[in-house]
């Protein structure tokens, strides 16, 4: 998920605040705030028009009956819904995100593209009622933290295209209970990867693809004869030594794509910095400049309390300046400046450190030059 989305996501959660937010045409979210202990009435909305997505933050009763009749909204993100059973068999979407609870989740799904469930590491068990049982599905694992492979839904053995994010760790052998994948994504965070000679179990796989994996023994990788139908495969932040690996033993592959390659030396020294990977598009001293910095500002921040507001504003401001005079005078674009405002939040909370977004915000935008 998005920094920003995470720090809403946090905030809304240990606040109780509801929320819905609604999207037009290309227009901007705008959010409406329902008081606690009052209904929202849906059909509001309808005065819109052209409503296509929706996001909702609480437990607010009516959602799915009024998704059910309002064939035009197309993606719709429910968190904190509180629910044990959520019935979304008769939408027409496109996509939908929902949370995981504590205590598990059962839905009940449609005909549906993409499924998305946050934090699937709850503790409780997800079932999932699919008409084809996975088959035509996309399913996104999305998570607030760093966090294993989610544990397979026994449910969706026919299940077609599998994302999970944020990873920490996956096991190649839980990827067995989906023999008919087509597209795997394992989309890491300073990622290990058990057992990658398991992947072979995928034999209809077309699609693969791994990022930010420091930790894995590439020889291990299945012999393409053994993945007859794969195509195409991207690798993105990786050691130099399974960097060779992959390039040997997969060559062959009508597209093949090895980038992100690092050095021990450069992960030793960065391996828990969200700027390591600037290596990869910037000059190095524009990288090292950022990876100090966050060094720097999290080693200031971690000094600090909840109650220091005016302090952590003023740390904010100084992390976010260095930006503005970075050595050779780069032109930052706007996936940096998202990846400065992510750096800045994951500062947050490896300090443990409590802040207003829209307080963050402000202080960002009245110190950013970029």
């Amino acid at each position: 998920m998005p920094a920003a989305e995470v720090a809403r996501y946090h905030q809304c959660r240990q606040r109780g605040i509801t929320t819905v937010r609604f999207s037009v045409g290309h227009a901007a979210w705008c959010d409406a705030v329902v008081a606690p202990g009052s209904t929202f009435d849906w059909s509001t909305l309808d005065r819109l028009g052209c409503l296509y997505e929706l996001a909702v933050f609480g437990p607010l009763p009516g959602l799915l009956d009024y998704l059910a009749t309002r064939r035009l909204i197309r993606n719709v993100r429910w968190h904190q819904h509180g629910a044990s059973c959520l019935d979304a068999s008769a939408l027409a979407l496109s996509t939908l995100n929902v949370d995981v609870p504590e205590g598990g989740l059962q839905l009940k799904l449609g005909v549906l593209p993409c499924l998305a469930l946050l934090d699937c590491h709850s503790g409780g068990v997800v079932e999932i009622d699919h008409p084809d049982r996975g088959r035509g599905l996309r399913l996104e694992h999305l998570s607030t933290r760093r966090t294993p492979l989610p544990p397979a839904i026994e449910t969706l053995p026919q299940l077609t295209e599998l994302s999970s994010s944020h990873l920490s760790h996956a096991d190649g052998r839980a990827l067995a209970s989906y023999p008919h994948l087509r597209s795997l994504q394992l989309l890491g965070d300073r990622m290990t990867l058990a057992h990658p000679s398991e992947l072979a179990t995928l034999t209809e796989l077309e699609r693969f693809e791994l990022r930010e994996c420091y930790a894995f023994d590439a020889t291990e990788l299945p012999e393409l004869t053994s993945l007859p139908r794969l195509q195409w495969a991207e690798f993105f932040g990786l050691r130099q030594v399974a960097a060779g690996s992959i390039k040997k033993r997969w060559m062959k592959l009508p597209h093949l794509a090895v980038r992100g390659v690092k050095g021990d030396a450069w992960l030793a020294s960065n391996a828990d910095n969200p700027f390591n990977h600037w290596i990869d598009h910037h000059e190095p001293r524009v990288a090292l400049a950022a990876c100090a910095a966050y060094r720097k500002s999290l080693a200031t921040l971690r000094k600090l309390h909840d109650g220091q507001g005016e302090r952590i504003g003023e740390e904010v401001v100084r992390f976010t300046t260095v930006f503005n005079r970075m050595p050779g005078d780069p032109t930052l674009d706007t996936l940096d400046t998202e990846a400065i405002w992510d750096g800045l939040v994951r500062l947050l909370v490896a300090a443990n450190l409590e802040v207003e977004p829209e307080a963050l915000q402000r202080w960002f935008d009245q110190a950013r030059e970029f």
